[in-house]
């Protein structure tokens, strides 16, 4: 258990922890021992594990995300105003007509 397992088979971390966790315990319980407490908290650990990497994600996901909040604002700030896509060409239009 604990093992580091590459990005692409992580897909199934939960059925793959989970099977991880059943197989200590009949493990444990076919060499006659009846407190799995052990594998429970390796099996907490893990989800635990999981859980701080994924706030850690999300967490990273917002500060990029405010970041770009920033500099699009910014941008829009700092932006020249122009007239309107349509403004353009009805004035162009007008101006053809003459």
């Amino acid at each position: 258990m604990g093992e580091i397992v590459a990005e692409e088979f992580d897909n199934n971390f939960h059925e793959r922890v989970f099977f991880d966790y059943l197989s200590d315990a009949y493990s444990q319980f076919f060499a006659g021992k009846d407190d799995f407490s052990e594998c429970e908290r390796q099996l907490e650990q893990q989800f635990d594990n999981r859980n701080a990497e994924r706030l850690a994600d999300i967490e990273r996901l917002q500060e990029e995300n405010d970041q770009l909040v920033r500099e699009l604002t910014q941008l829009n700030i700092d932006a020249v105003p122009t007239k309107p896509f349509y403004v353009k060409c009805l004035t162009s239009s007008l101006l053809l007509k003459r």
